[in-house]
């Protein structure tokens, strides 16, 4: 289900002459390139630092809903039931990280996730530029300072973020020393009152 509604995502994307497919290939490329050049526990370390980012993302929109205010309800309806689907599976890959290592590789997991860290915002900025491009302001000053400010500056979602990102890099960490059940429960019947 979760592929099917990135791809049937995608597609709504492209209709609104959005280039969402390049973007899919090109993220595709990257894992692919990354699978012949990291040892399987360095991409599994890889997983669970793009698993925390999903995490703390979908956390961020459950803990404000307002974020999504002005987003078409359909748009909204995705990107809450992605925050919940998210959120649900977020220590899976950490647990198996936790599992093959015995608990004793906290250097792969922190040094892992300073590189994901950094490919993770040169990525966000390829996407952005190109979502930027396609809407018709790709060169403007103004729009990526207003893109900016709404990333670090107000409501500032990456800027939110920084703690619960953080957190990872914590000895001991657990994805779930964060528990957002109440709020998942609260989206899921939120969503659940919209969609009858």
């Amino acid at each position: 289900m979760h592929t099917r509604e990135h791809v049937r995502y995608n597609q709504q994307m492209e209709t609104q002459g959005c280039r969402a497919a390049m973007l899919q290939r090109e993220t595709q490329e990257r894992f692919e390139w990354a699978q012949h050049r990291y040892s399987d526990l360095e991409q599994l370390a890889a997983t669970c630092a793009l698993e925390h980012f999903t995490a703390i993302l979908a956390d961020e929109l459950l803990c404000n809903p307002d974020l999504l205010k002005e987003a078409r309800t359909e748009y909204r309806n995705i990107w809450l039931w992605h925050a919940i689907e998210e959120a649900e599976h977020k220590g899976v890959a950490f647990d198996v990280f936790q599992e093959v290592t015995n608990g004793r590789a906290y250097w792969v997991r922190v040094r892992t996730m300073t590189i994901v860290t950094v490919l993770f915002l040169a990525h966000m900025k390829r996407l952005f530029s190109v979502l930027l491009a396609d809407a018709g302001r790709g060169g403007s000053a103004a729009s990526w300072l207003r893109l900016n400010w709404l990333l670090w500056g107000n409501p500032g979602l990456f800027r939110k973020m920084m703690l619960k990102w953080a957190a990872y890099f914590r000895p001991g960490f657990h994805p779930w020393d964060r528990d957002n059940r109440a709020r998942m429960r609260a989206a899921e019947n939120a969503l659940a009152l919209e969609l009858e």
